[in-house]
């Protein structure tokens, strides 16, 4: 029989091994599995814009007591929404990132990350991709081309952006490369390249493509085909003097082609695109060309207007279109032309333009008269303009059109104007005395002043009375008014006067 003490020293033994036991399965379970403290989408941000069809990553920060391997699952309350992977491997305190996520339409959605029974939400709110442009402009000299394209967010940010530009075979690249990175952009942003030209070689050759990351988006835009380039060479100067006259002949020969001959030949032109135009909003385009003489075009639409393109081209004479000659001095011939937006669909239309002092100086033309002239229905119509400010060099005008076409800045000159009158004044005539015959000529005094006649007549003095009993009647009269005003102390001298002369 066993002892009530062994009883007891064997259920002690039995007690410890099953603490041990347990002691080691607890060992063993938390060296097999993770504990997971938490989970973090984005850092515990509430919210984040993003962009419709745009990819975009979301990254989950799991905390856990081990670095086992983690699965995260993600997952959206949206079943149009997806990413690369529903599910992302991470070891404990590690980041899981999905990446490829991407949302097919706009609005507010919700991701849930869950790890080990740990979860978090995060709002992701998307929207429309922004209505940025690109515009194209170029500067050409006889031997080169610079071309400026300027890319405008449209008060987004764009970010990693890149412009690739293509050329016309044989032309060399002497300043920028073919793909250049531009990195993020808000606001606009230019990036040029410069080119020795090669023969032949036009400018619808060249087309630019501006890639941008975030939000997924691409546009290209190039020159239109009929503007093509002309090299001149060689310049051959005759000089012929006749009696009473001299003829200049000046002669030029080159290579290349031409989109025409004589006068409208285009110089220089400016592109911008627009893949909306908004009711109501202020649609801008810049010109960077200062040989275009145009400066910036504001547009508003009555009715939205969607992949509107204005193209702004700087001629180097009147159109043959244009029948008429406009009034006044020409200082520049610039065409307007506007795909996929009509006149009538334009509710305000400015233009703002630059015209050299030294030519206003040289024509002797007065700055209020420049003014910008639009040509539509076989006529000539001078736009309300108004001067804006001057630097230096420039003063810069405003204008507004109701549409666009063929424009002409011009001025005149002003001459000022004199007007001569003649002021008569008669002067008082004294009558004649008995016995003596007197001549009396009229008094005429003649007076120069500008735009406004004024004729003066004094009257003559009643004849047969002299001016001296009319001298004398107002001095009595004086004389008794101011008696009449002293009449208490006059009569007091009278009074003392008469008491003293009692007295003798």
């Amino acid at each position: 029989m066993i002892s009530e003490a062994e009883n007891y020293r064997v259920n002690d033994k039995m007690r410890k091994a099953i603490l041990f036991a347990m002691f080691f399965i607890a060992l063993s379970s938390s060296l097999a599995f993770a504990t997971v403290n938490s989970v973090s989408v984005e850092g515990g941000a509430v919210s984040k814009d993003v962009y419709k069809n745009s990819p975009f990553q979301i990254s989950v920060q799991v905390d856990s007591v081990n670095e086992t391997s983690l699965t995260v699952t993600g997952a959206w309350n949206n079943p149009s929404i997806s990413c690369d992977a529903s599910s992302v491997q991470v070891s404990g305190g590690g980041v899981a990132t999905f990446t490829g996520c991407t949302i097919p339409v706009t609005g507010t959605y919700t991701f849930k990350a869950t790890c080990g029974g740990k979860y978090d939400t995060m709002d992701f709110i998307s929207n429309e991709i922004p209505a940025w442009s690109i515009s194209l402009a170029n500067v050409t000299s006889e031997t080169s081309v610079k071309v400026t394209a300027t890319i405008d967010a449209a008060g987004s940010t764009l970010q990693g952006v890149t412009a690739n530009i293509t050329t016309p075979s044989g032309w060399t690249m002497t300043s920028g490369t073919p793909t250049r990175s531009l990195g993020d952009i808000t606001g606009t942003a230019d990036v040029q390249w410069v080119f020795t030209k090669g023969s032949p070689g036009t400018l619808n050759d060249i087309t630019v493509t501006v890639i941008v990351t975030n939000p997924a988006d691409s546009k290209s835009e190039s020159f239109s085909g009929e503007e093509e380039i002309i090299t001149t060479t060689t310049s051959t100067t005759t000089t012929t003097t006749l009696p009473g006259s001299t003829t200049t002949t000046t002669i030029s020969t080159g290579t290349g082609t031409g989109s025409g001959t004589g006068t409208g030949q285009k110089l220089g032109k400016a592109i911008h695109s627009w893949v909306k135009m908004q009711k109501g909003k202020a649609n801008v385009m810049k010109i960077a060309d200062e040989t275009i003489g145009f400066r910036q075009i504001t547009i508003e639409v009555k009715n939205p207007a969607n992949n509107v393109k204005i193209t702004v081209t700087k001629l180097a004479g009147k159109p043959a279109s244009v029948v008429h000659e406009v009034t006044g001095k020409v200082y520049k011939y610039i065409e307007i032309s506007a795909e996929n937006i009509a006149d009538e669909n334009i509710s305000s239309a400015k233009i703002q333009f630059d015209v050299e002092k030294t030519w206003i100086a040289d024509n002797a033309l007065d700055k209020n008269t420049i003014a910008l002239n639009r040509y539509a229905d076989d006529a000539w119509t001078k736009l309300p303009t108004s001067l804006l400010s001057e630097n230096d060099t420039y003063i810069i005008y405003e204008a507004e059109t109701p549409g666009f076409s063929i424009f002409a800045i011009t001025g005149e000159t002003v001459s000022a104007t004199t007007t001569t009158t003649t002021t008569t004044t008669t002067m008082p005539v004294s009558p004649t005395p008995p016995g003596v015959t007197t001549t009396t000529a009229p008094v005429a005094v003649t007076t120069t002043v500008p735009a406004e006649v004024t004729t003066t007549t004094l009257p003559a003095a009643p004849t047969g009375i002299s001016p001296w009993v009319w001298v004398i009647a107002i001095a009595l009269i004086l004389i008794l008014g101011v008696l009449y005003w002293k009449r208490e102390e006059v009569k007091k001298v009278i009074q003392e006067m008469a008491r003293k002369a009692r007295k003798r």
